[in-house]
């Protein structure tokens, strides 16, 4: 077939890679960041670094890898692109061994805490269970959701800053998981909503398939963005002490999207929010949270604007979203002023 072809994989991976720097990668990233003032700059310190981008980077592999194994023959009915298409068990044992090898090695080289590794097998533990043929929870409306959370949102980021801090207040733990679960499962079943109609030709059997869109959207609504948008006030409040920075970009954030919807065009306010809220979310965590966390740490203006300068250029399209942004408030604000 088509998808079994080397250029075909190629652009699987390209894409895959894509993916995963842009929406994945940031909040990860923003997590590794906020441990940096901690950081006492030595040389071992540079090496853990590398250590836990390495591992973070080979149990992704991992994950997409049992994921697209899984897979294989639905993709291959619905002529689907899949990497591992045509690939026999030998092969297919042995990737998933040298990327869960791989992962586990470069972890352990960086002496990270017994919490934190606890944390990083509980990923590879979701991977597995998700996609797993026998357990499959893929495949299960509720614990499908939940797996799929905490592999892709919750454990990189609770194992990203736990390996570089090692202690967190409890206060604040308990507040991100909870943001974290929100905005993972608002991501999860929206995703689901979009792709009901592929996953029920390719038998899943989902959480908007089973209890239906409509359901979700209003479960989503009225119960996973509240809780997301009070666990992120929380959050901030508790940040206050150290730093006003995260709740003023916050606070310019909601102001800008305010005006980059031009909400006050629309005669039930409240509605529109909501509706928008189910994505825009989204680029905070993905393109301004890495700014945010940037400008909030303690240390020189000379180091901040260098590793400004050195994100936004190997994150792109970061800039170009907040530019966008920026731009079409200033234009919808502009005529609103301009029309009255």
């Amino acid at each position: 077939m088509e998808v079994n072809q080397p250029i075909h994989r190629v652009k699987i991976i390209l894409y895959r890679l894509k993916q995963w720097k842009n929406h994945l990668l940031p909040p990860v990233i923003a997590s590794m960041l906020a441990s940096f003032p901690f950081s006492s700059s030595s040389v071992d310190d540079y090496w853990k670094g590398f250590y836990w981008f390495a591992s973070l980077f080979c149990i992704s592999v991992y994950g997409y890898w049992v994921n697209d194994w899984s897979d294989r023959d639905a993709d291959l009915r619905a002529g689907k692109p899949n990497f591992l298409i045509g690939l026999t068990p030998i092969p297919l044992f042995l990737g998933a061994i040298f990327f869960t090898g791989s992962a586990l090695l470069l972890w352990l080289l960086g002496h990270p805490p017994i919490v934190t590794s606890i944390l990083f097998i509980l990923e590879w533990v979701c991977f597995t269970l998700y996609c797993l043929p026998v357990i499959r929870l893929k495949n299960n409306p509720i614990l499908g959701p939940l797996c799929d959370t905490h592999y892709t949102h919750i454990l990189p980021v609770l194992f990203t800053i736990l390996f570089f801090l090692e202690h967190l207040p409890l206060e604040i733990i308990i507040c991100l998981y909870l943001l974290l679960l929100m905005k993972g499962i608002r991501n999860i079943l929206l995703h689901q909503v979009d792709d009901r109609k592929t996953d029920k030709e390719d038998g899943l059997y989902t959480f908007p398939i089973r209890f239906g869109p409509l359901y979700t959207i209003r479960l989503i609504n009225r119960i996973f963005l509240p809780l997301e948008t009070l666990s992120i006030v929380v959050l901030l409040l508790l940040t206050l002490p150290f730093s006003y920075i995260p709740i003023t970009c916050f606070s310019i954030f909601i102001l800008l999207y305010g005006a980059f919807l031009s909400i006050w065009h629309t005669k039930y306010i409240g509605s529109s929010i909501i509706k928008h809220f189910l994505y825009f979310m989204n680029d905070l965590y993905e393109f301004w949270l890495p700014y945010i966390v940037i400008l909030s740490i303690h240390i020189k203006w000379e180091l901040k604007l260098l590793l400004l300068l050195v994100y936004a250029l190997l994150f792109t399209k970061s800039i170009k979203s907040i530019y966008k942004v920026i731009r079409k408030s200033f234009n919808n604000f502009t005529n609103l002023l301009l029309s009255h």
